[in-house]
């Protein structure tokens, strides 16, 4: 489904991620599968922000008719449905989207004979970059009386 581009996963997406394959088979769970094999693992701290990670939001571009949408990935059972953004890293896109980053496409055929091509055009939340941005704030008020002085 995808092309060979270089995918990134952290630690945490790839042990829920692992869980997730044992759990499930199938295309679904084949394809993720193979996706993890490809995947280098990094730390939380290590994972770049334009990485698309489980609870990221993304911006994605169906390059086929020229539209964009926003998706969140998520793990199965917390995807309510595609109308409402949220997306489970088992359906073809979310398997797809995991571990991209922004600029990257992913292509695949379609039952139907067409293919469907969809590039990463921005991750526009990462929890893990929202988390360091989160830290970077307390460490800079650490040393700081009440008024704000060292």
């Amino acid at each position: 489904m995808s092309n060979a581009a270089k995918l990134y996963l952290t630690e945490g997406d790839y042990k829920v991620l692992e869980s997730v394959v044992e759990k499930y088979s199938g295309l679904q769970g084949e394809f993720l599968e193979n996706e993890l094999a490809q995947a280098e693992v990094v730390s939380v701290d290590e994972i770049p922000d334009n990485v698309v990670t489980l609870y990221s939001r993304t911006r994605v571009v169906d390059e086929t008719n020229a539209t964009e949408r926003d998706v969140t990935v998520l793990p199965p059972g917390e995807s309510s449905s595609a109308i409402d953004g949220k997306i489970s890293v088992l359906s073809p896109l979310g398997a797809a989207l995991i571990g991209l980053s922004e600029g990257q496409v992913i292509e695949w055929p379609m039952p139907s004979g067409r293919n469907l091509r969809f590039r990463v055009k921005k991750v526009l939340y990462q929890p893990e970059a929202a988390r360091r941005v989160a830290q970077d704030g307390l460490t800079s008020v650490k040393g700081k009386d009440s008024s704000g002085v060292k």
